[in-house]
């Protein structure tokens, strides 16, 4: 019997070779052409002139020159006329004032918010502002003051000097046809005795007199 053959001899295969991480390619991006104004170049943009575009701020400079014409013209119109159609008057220009600064605030916003000059509504509220302190002064002094009625007090004064001493007076008093309470006023009375008094009449609170005999 014949021996079996011997096994070719087989290659032996390479050790696998350790495979580097996988990185994508680098992206590459070609550099845009340069402006033709230059690389650096930034466009400018000129900011919007101011205007003197300012409704408001109008309506409350007109508002204020009303009253101010109106301070010097309106009393000599209106001497002499009656209480109330004054007194109307007077809260009619208190309303123009108001209106007048509420316009120089809303003006002074809208200068504010918009490429709008300032001087306008400033100057307005100033004004507007300074108007409406005068006019509170006056209301406060006219509530405080008192009409007096010169033939009354004399009136008056000479029934009392006549209670007083039996006699008859005749009295004068100054003319005082607006007075506030604490004002004095000195009035003379004259009997047919020949008995003389100055009396100081003194204006109350309330607007009563009160009088007594000084001299």
């Amino acid at each position: 019997m014949s021996p079996a053959p011997e096994p070719e001899p087989v290659a032996a295969r390479p050790a696998a070779q350790p495979q580097p991480p996988y990185a994508p390619p680098a992206a590459s991006y070609a550099t845009p052409p340069a402006h033709a104004y230059g690389p650096a170049y930034v466009p400018a943009y000129s900011p919007a002139p101011l205007t003197s575009k300012n409704g408001p701020a109008k309506a409350s400079l007109i508002l204020i020159l009303i009253q101010v014409l109106g301070l010097g013209v309106i009393p000599v119109l209106l001497s002499g006329l009656d209480p109330m159609v004054m007194t109307l008057v007077s809260l009619v220009n208190v309303a123009m004032v108001i209106a007048a600064f509420v316009l120089a605030i809303v003006a002074l916003r809208i200068a504010i918010r918009r490429p709008t000059k300032k001087r306008e509504s400033i100057f307005a509220l100033v004004v507007s502002s300074l108007m409406l302190v005068f006019l509170a002064v006056r209301l406060v002094i006219a509530f405080n003051t008192f009409t007096i009625d010169d033939a009354l007090v004399e009136n008056a004064i000479a029934e009392w000097a006549a209670q007083e001493t039996g006699e008859s007076f005749d009295v004068t008093c100054p003319p005082v046809p607006n007075v506030a309470a604490g004002d004095t006023f000195t009035c003379s009375a004259t009997g047919n005795a020949g008995t003389q008094w100055q009396v100081e009449v003194t204006v109350g609170a309330d607007g009563t007199a009160t009088w007594m005999v000084v001299a």
